[in-house]
């Protein structure tokens, strides 16, 4: 009963905060980007390499890339690594609903991206709140009735998994804006 009602009170500053936000919408794909953020969980070390990979893909294209890299742990992962264009960030230290208590959150929240990508395949209320906020002219996500109202663009898998995910928004980021 209190985690619905803690639910409810995050949802209701995430959408008051969400509507004053100041973005400006625009489809792009790979051919006009020239930088994408990207949100996901290093919790795991085969999604991580997944979107390292992927990543790497990007840069070829010439596409700058950001990504904040979220962690619910106490300790930070072994195989996570912090760089110039990769912030991380501990869950339950850095947020909380009233105040973000991370410089990296902020400033990637802050950044203009031109395409945002949250990785995160089941709702989670911390990326989705980066996510919503974010003044990245097109964002991206995994299909799910919690991200239908932040998100611009939303890839339907039948089965939620990474690789599936990746390999949809490959497709649909070349197709777009040729």
């Amino acid at each position: 009963m209190l985690e619905k009602i803690i639910n409810y009170i995050e949802f209701f500053i995430l959408d008051r905060r969400y509507r004053t936000t100041n973005r400006v919408k625009e489809i792009v794909g790979l051919k006009n980007a020239k930088s994408i953020g990207l949100v996901y969980y290093i919790d795991d070390f085969d999604s991580v390499e997944l979107i390292n990979e992927f990543i790497l893909e990007l840069q070829n294209y010439k596409i700058r890339v950001n990504s904040l890299g979220i962690y619910s742990t106490k300790l930070l992962p072994t195989w996570s690594q912090k760089t110039i264009n990769n912030s991380l960030v501990q869950k339950r230290k850095h947020f909380n609903v009233l105040n973000i208590n991370s410089k990296y959150a902020v400033n990637f929240i802050e950044e203009d991206f031109d395409i945002l990508i949250d990785f995160t395949l089941k709702d989670d209320f911390f990326s989705t709140y980066i996510s919503a906020l974010s003044k990245a002219r097109f964002k991206l996500s995994i299909e799910s009735e919690l991200k239908r109202k932040y998100f611009d663009m939303l890839i339907n898998i039948k089965e939620p998994a990474l690789k599936d995910f990746i390999t949809q928004l490959k497709h649909y980021l070349k197709i777009i804006n040729t």
